[in-house]
């Protein structure tokens, strides 16, 4: 299996300025997948059903990596206490984190106005941000040689350099918040540690609501994120089956 890394690059010519997406094809051997926050439950109702029918997708994905031998890592943050006997968390354990500070990469204002929490299900605020999740959604497979952390960029960088992986490749929830800046483990943060990395476009879900600028259907908030990804900070990817 194949994997097509997308990016986006503004080149100006005589009729001026245009993005312009631009290809590279990587075999998923050489990667890590990083399955993000995909919780049994989240405080926005609207979230917890897509990521209901993602975790399928998600698993069917991961199983075909797993076969090649790919590294997977499973990142259901705040929910270490459930796994502390997993053979899989016991595995993550084992890898000491790394160390030294790192700098926050700057980030342009995003297409989608998040501010709210981004959820479009209509939730009261006290249930916004929430911590409602206890671990993984079980439709997501882990197996021992699988490894299990929280919050902890630290022991995924560590990680990466154990097993001597060129590419991180995150799937999972939501696109605009953990998986782009808001963890330890998120893509501005390893991408200060030196790392490669990447998202499956149709692997990821956003935290949006279209009642918020710019007035679009969650999905098109979605693929706004995705193009915004592209262009300022890493490929999308695409399975080439």
């Amino acid at each position: 299996m194949h994997l097509m890394m997308q990016t986006q690059t503004l080149q100006t010519g005589a009729e001026g300025s245009v993005w312009k997406r631009n290809s590279q094809v990587i075999e998923v051997e050489k990667a890590a997948i990083l399955i993000s926050d995909m919780w049994d439950r989240h405080w926005s109702a609207g979230a917890t059903a897509r990521a209901a029918i993602l975790a399928q997708q998600i698993d069917s994905f991961v199983k075909r990596c797993r076969a090649l031998g790919c590294v997977i890592i499973h990142a259901p943050s705040d929910t270490m206490d459930f796994y502390q006997d997993h053979p899989a968390r016991r595995h993550a354990l084992e890898v000491p984190p790394d160390s030294g500070p790192v700098e926050a990469l700057p980030l342009p204002p995003k297409p989608i106005d998040d501010s709210d929490g981004g959820s479009d299900t209509s939730e009261p605020p006290e249930q916004v941000n929430r911590r409602v999740w206890t671990r993984q959604n079980e439709d997501i497979a882990i197996c021992e040689g699988d490894y299990i952390v929280g919050d902890e960029g630290a022991r995924v960088a560590a990680i990466l350099d154990r097993e001597q992986v060129q590419h991180l490749i995150y799937v999972g929830v939501h696109l605009n918040f953990c998986i782009l800046h808001t963890r330890s483990f998120s893509m501005l943060p390893m991408k200060a540690r030196g790392f490669s990395v990447g998202f499956v476009r149709d692997l990821v879900d956003s935290m949006y609501n279209p009642a918020r600028p710019p007035y679009v259907s969650h999905e098109t908030g979605t693929q706004l994120v995705a193009d915004f990804i592209e262009k300022f900070v890493c490929p999308s990817i695409e399975v080439i089956r």
